[in-house]
């Protein structure tokens, strides 16, 4: 699903950027000068630990963001059978041609691409580089959680980052004060005129720095914690060129003297903060493989962990909850249910989701158990979810439908009977009488005795107005108010829990559901959080590992006292 950005979007002045600056970079690795000799040297970093890998010849590896071509030549010179992607037009019309060049053009299967949205499927590579792309895509967590799935379990990845804290900045008076003028800026609101981001000395006038608006630089005890989140296990971590320096600028020469200096410091003696001073950090790590013993996965190595790192990361959702029950102290200790005491065999069950991946969040594991078990499931979804970050500066009409189809392929892939589009603009939905009515037809026309919706309590107002239009269509209605079962579940709220399903054979599917909805994953990772959330709810709730969904189950007639 390729996104096109407008034209002074980030996505699209990168795009332009690299397109147009295509020949430069291939010039940069073929010449002489000190930025030539970085790239060649990132490239001679990483084929090394490709060497370290013995892969077979069969394996099949993914060069992302190939630019040139440079390392994918090299790549076939060792016999491996490779895929390269590039979002620029020009640098894969090089890569092309330096392959022919070669005698290799028909080795190498280059194609347009985006490594926010790779189009392979699951488990496909034994090895994935990425060199010199990660700091320059605005999703980067997702594109490195895209990686994870086309990786094959126990394959790995190379990738290369810009280095934060790396001794160039360290020793750099403009790159220092420009932190202090953003801090500044941070704290009381206006900079105190000094340095500008990145790099920052006037004189250097290197490809580098003219694209150092659009970079990320990383610090490389949040690049591990983002690693580990998601699920790869980290092997190595090094760094590596020192230069240009400040006062080293326009002289090659001193450059790479003091490059080759402290290349030749750090290799005789590996210290603890090694990977911390290089210009730019490599990584090889690998697609951790998940233990079929739930109880061998990290996040149930210590329970009392997950527990308390729940409620702290939470905490205000707790708080909420406490709120609502001071006002209904009669569900504060209620006993907690197992969800079959509630659903039999046969039931229609109508759930509601306001934005396209509510229904997987909140209820994703319990809908896949409940289709199994011959359920006929009904989806309702209510706004077009156009309002996300993903899609700001996305075409109106694209903006509109592409989490609609989206939602399609979820339905598709679960099983799920029938799936109802209102469309109603994302953050705008409210209780109009038309949507009552639409609401009355549809629990009319379906018959459901199951209902799930967000938990009354939920703070996002559309939410609260799926709330208020679910409560005026049950009372307009002509089903028994007190045989129709509503089923609260959580997405941006903690619940007093009263009912509980039990999803540890369903979770992997449901994680599986949630990656195809790519477009809300690139913001936030509602995978992981989700495995936190289902975790600690079967391990508090249960007490023993797993995952589970919690829901607040009332009748209609209490649901509609509830929501008044």
């Amino acid at each position: 699903m390729q996104l096109t950005y407008k034209d002074n979007s980030r996505e699209s002045l990168i795009k332009q950027y690299f397109s147009s600056n295509a020949d430069i970079w291939q010039a940069l690795y073929s010449g002489s000068g000190f930025q030539s000799f970085m790239l060649q040297q990132t490239q001679r970093f990483v084929l090394e630990l490709v060497d370290s890998l013995n892969l077979p010849d069969e394996a099949e590896v993914l060069d992302l963001g190939c630019g040139t071509g440079v390392t994918t030549f090299s790549l076939l010179e060792l016999g491996f059978g490779i895929k390269g992607i590039d979002f620029s037009d020009r640098m894969l019309e090089l890569a092309v041609d330096n392959c022919s060049e070669k005698g290799m053009q028909n080795k190498a299967d280059f194609r347009f691409g985006d490594a926010e949205d790779l189009e392979f499927i699951d488990n496909s590579f034994d090895l994935v580089i990425a060199v010199g792309l990660l700091e320059y895509l605005r999703w980067d967590r997702w594109a490195l959680q895209e990686i994870h799935r086309v990786l094959k379990p126990g394959a790995h990845l190379i990738f290369t980052a810009s280095n934060r804290f790396c001794l160039t900045n360290l020793t750099n008076p403009g790159w220092i004060l420009s932190g202090v003028n953003m801090k500044a800026k941070h704290y009381i609101g206006k900079g105190l005129g000094w340095g500008t981001v990145g790099n920052s000395a006037k004189n250097n006038h290197t490809l580098k720095n003219d694209i150092e608006r659009f970079r990320t630089s990383y610090v490389l005890s949040r690049l591990k914690k983002i690693l580990t989140a998601l699920d790869y296990e980290i092997i190595k971590i090094n760094s590596f060129g020192f230069g240009n320096f400040w006062f080293s600028f326009g002289s090659n020469r001193l450059s790479f003297s003091f490059n080759r200096f402290f290349q030749r410091v750090l290799k005789k003696k590996t210290t603890s903060i090694k990977p911390m001073l290089g210009n730019d950090l490599i990584v090889l790590c690998k697609k951790a493989e998940k233990p079929q013993d739930i109880n061998k996965r990290q996040i149930f190595r210590n329970a009392d962990v997950l527990i308390n790192d729940y409620q702290t990361d939470y905490k205000s959702y707790f708080q909420h909850c406490d709120n609502w029950l001071k006002t209904h102290p009669q569900y504060a200790h209620t006993k907690v249910e197992a969800i079959e005491k509630y659903i039999n065999i046969g039931d229609n069950i109508l759930i509601v989701s306001p934005h396209p991946d509510d229904e997987a969040i909140g209820c994703g594991g319990t809908m896949i158990k409940l289709l199994a078990r011959g359920n006929q499931v009904t989806v309702l979804q209510m706004t077009d979810g156009s309002s996300t970050a993903a899609l700001e500066n996305v075409d109106d009409e694209i903006r509109r439908n592409v989490r609609m189809k989206e939602a399609a392929k979820v339905v598709e892939f679960i099983g799920i009977s029938e799936l109802i589009l209102w469309r109603e603009p994302d953050g705008q939905l409210c209780p109009r009488p038309d949507n009552i009515i639409k609401m009355k037809e549809l629990l009319e026309r379906t018959a459901p005795r199951i209902i799930f919706v967000p938990f009354v309590n939920d703070p996002h107002p559309d939410h609260i107005a799926a709330n208020r239009i679910m409560r005026y269509a049950l009372e307009d209605s002509g089903l028994d108010l007190n045989e129709v079962r509503i089923m609260c579940y959580e997405v941006w709220s903690v619940l007093p829990s009263n009912c509980i399903c039990d999803i540890s054979s369903e979770f992997e599917r449901k994680t599986t559901a949630l990656m195809k909805y790519k477009i809300a994953m690139r913001v936030v990772d509602y995978v992981h959080y989700c495995e936190q959330n289902n975790a600690y709810r079967h391990r508090s709730t249960l007490g023993k590992n797993g995952y589970a969904e919690a829901f607040f189950s009332v009748t209609a007639r209490e649901y509609i006292e509830l929501v008044d």
